[in-house]
């Protein structure tokens, strides 16, 4: 690609992040609660899945899961159920929680992060529909997906990181008052549940 498509692919990748979704909500949810280095565990799982999203696109996997309405119908309902039950298990958490209690770490931010993704099938469309914009036809498909996968999940590492050390400082912040973490708590499982039932009134087009 020339200067110019490549200019317009960062831009709309920054645009793109701007647009809050379950791996948003997952990596500050994190960042928040747990701090710098948990964002960071939850940002790798969702980067991970961005790669992973990139070589079934490249492969041809992606197209093929896509072109299957039941493989999606499949794939949407596990991923809005994962997603309600997530929220489900944040408003519970928050209810038996004090600011002095220090409860175990039962769970992987990493696999959070990189299930919320992986079983999100809009992620798979978004893939689909946006890199082939900037591939050109006459050079290796494969390997210009591939190279605007990497530099996607570049940028959204970056600002992964720049929302981890904002959202991180703000929990610490507000991690003394009981009342703000179980407002955020009740936030972000609500929000969760949100996602969950749109993806589960996704149609597949």
């Amino acid at each position: 690609m020339g200067m110019e498509q490549w200019l317009a692919f960062v831009s709309a990748t920054l645009i793109l992040f701007m647009i809050p979704g379950p791996d948003m909500v997952m990596v500050a949810g994190w960042s928040a609660r747990k701090g710098f280095r948990m964002g960071l565990e939850a940002a790798a799982g969702t980067v991970s899945g961005l790669l992973m999203h990139t070589t079934a696109t490249a492969m041809g996997l992606a197209a093929l899961l896509a072109a299957s309405a039941s493989a999606f119908t499949v794939l949407k309902w596990v991923g809005s159920i994962y997603l309600v039950w997530l929220g489900i298990m944040k408003l519970k958490n928050g209810e038996h929680t004090t600011p002095i209690d220090k409860p175990k770490r039962t769970t992987s931010p990493f696999l959070q992060a990189l299930c919320t993704n992986l079983l999100n099938p809009k992620v798979i469309l978004f893939f689909l529909a946006f890199l082939p914009h900037f591939v050109d036809p006459n050079v290796d498909v494969k390997a210009q997906f591939i190279m605007l996968g990497l530099v996607f999940a570049a940028i959204s590492a970056v600002c992964y990181l720049a929302l981890i050390a904002i959202t991180a400082k703000a929990g610490q912040a507000l991690g003394k008052s009981r009342r703000a973490q179980q407002l955020g708590r009740w936030l972000s499982g609500t929000v969760m549940i949100g996602f969950g039932v749109r993806l589960a009134m996704a149609s597949h087009s």
